[in-house]
């Protein structure tokens, strides 16, 4: 760890060197047929760590994830391309944090079951 100075703590220092993920994977496919598009994307992020709300007592490192993105297209001339899609398609969550064995629902903790910065984020599938 560097020279921290006095603007960041240890525990910032901590996630900003943690915090991203190891290994990053991306793979798209995009397909034209004619007037129809068909975008598929696979997002795969290795384990990340965090201080849950910037407190070192309570450390959460999540499993890796990957999650699939999909949208079709078609376009129809004169600037009009309509779009469906969705992010996230099988609605995948993060691991609920757990500490010394009990998860997230512990109460006490603004009720927050996931780990607030995961890259699968906090809802699930968006569409």
């Amino acid at each position: 760890m560097t020279d921290l100075g006095e603007t960041i703590s240890p525990q910032t220092a901590e996630e900003l060197e943690r915090f991203q993920p190891d290994q990053r994977i991306t793979f798209s496919v995009n397909h034209r047929l004619n007037a129809w598009k068909i975008l598929l994307r696979a997002n795969h992020v290795g384990e990340t760590f965090e201080n849950l709300f910037n407190d070192t007592t309570l450390p959460v490192v999540t499993s890796p994830v990957t999650l699939f993105d999909l949208e079709v297209s078609r376009d129809f001339g004169a600037n009009l391309n309509i779009a469906l899609g969705a992010k996230n398609i099988t609605d995948e969550y993060p691991d609920e944090w757990e500490i010394d064995g009990n998860t997230g629902r512990t109460p006490g903790f603004l009720g927050a079951i996931y780990p607030l910065n995961h890259p699968a984020g906090i809802n699930g599938g968006f569409y």
